[in-house]
């Protein structure tokens, strides 16, 4: 407390407001002598001179070089910047030409398609195609999985290829069915070119050929003028059972157990699309084969 007090004192003596009582007081303090030589110390200190002009001046260059425009540095130079316009420019024409068109049907859909030479397809269901549109008239095509109906215009080589053969036509109407390890082609108008890793056939109307996982290959007749799934059930001409299973699997989206009987036992005949419990006794019963439904989407096979 006594230092805050005489500093106050001190203040008040070098403002002159002390009173005689305070004045005699304050130099009777032992620090007066020191506090005589700080004041004369600070008056012998010189105040800087305020030039109002030159501050002024000062302040407008500033305010002036903050209003230039300011260079801006380009970070590339400009053929770089032209070489990469380049190369996007041919990433989009690359995207363009190899611009692929794709469909695909689910679980007992079907969708009929028209190509861009007014070709037609009719996929059924789990199939799917693709093709690419660039030059379509000159390099007629698609990568094809499942079964699907084909209506073919005249005009270029019209190729179909999957991960198990191929199918080259000019002008017919065909049906091809490459699910799993089948590969079935049927030939309703025409005439068209089959060909696997061990195979080659040529087609005409009223012909098919089929090839097996064990690369078997069978020729047999059709008599039907479309594929029979087109109307709503499908048909089979001594097909091996594991290939009517996976029919009946893609068609009502169900998983059949197989495992306790023979598959590859031959069915002729037909299943329709719009009942399950109809479709499972048409095939099985006639070969003494008992489907059990344990759920909405599983069937176990057990030999009666």
């Amino acid at each position: 407390m006594e230092t805050n007090y005489n500093n106050e004192l001190f203040t008040r003596w070098l403002n002159d407001e002390l009173s005689p009582e305070e004045l005699r007081e304050f130099e009777k303090s032992p620090k007066f002598s020191l506090y005589q030589k700080i004041a004369q110390k600070s008056s012998e200190l010189d105040t800087p001179d305020f030039n109002e002009e030159r501050v002024f001046g000062k302040i407008k260059s500033q305010l002036a070089s903050q209003q230039r425009p300011t260079k801006v540095k380009k970070l590339f130079p400009k053929f770089i910047i032209s070489a990469a316009a380049s190369v996007v420019v041919l990433l989009g024409l690359f995207f363009f030409l190899n611009r692929t068109t794709s469909y695909s049907t689910s679980y007992g859909e079907q969708l009929a398609i028209t190509l861009p030479d007014n070709s037609e397809v009719i996929l059924n269901a789990n199939s799917t195609l693709s093709y690419k549109t660039q030059n379509w008239k000159e390099n007629r095509i698609l990568d094809f999985n499942g079964e699907g109906y084909f209506k073919v215009e005249k005009g270029s080589d019209f190729v179909v290829e999957s991960a198990i053969g191929t199918v080259s036509v000019l002008g017919t109407q065909f049906n091809v069915n490459t699910k799993d390890t089948t590969f079935e082609i049927k030939c309703f108008e025409g005439k068209v070119k089959v060909k696997t890793a061990n195979h080659n056939r040529i087609l005409t109307q009223g012909k098919a050929f089929r090839q097996l996982k064990d690369t078997t290959a069978e020729d047999f007749n059709i008599l039907e003028i479309l594929p029979s799934w087109t109307q709503g059930e499908s048909n089979f001409n001594s097909a091996p059972l594991s290939q009517v299973i996976i029919a009946l699997e893609h068609q009502y989206n169900i998983k059949i157990d197989a495992s306790k009987i023979d598959i590859t036992q031959r069915f002729t005949g037909s299943f329709t699309h719009n009942n399950l419990n109809v479709a499972l006794q048409t095939v099985f019963v006639p070969l003494r084969i008992n489907p059990s439904q344990v759920d909405t989407k599983n069937i176990v096979l057990v030999k009666q």
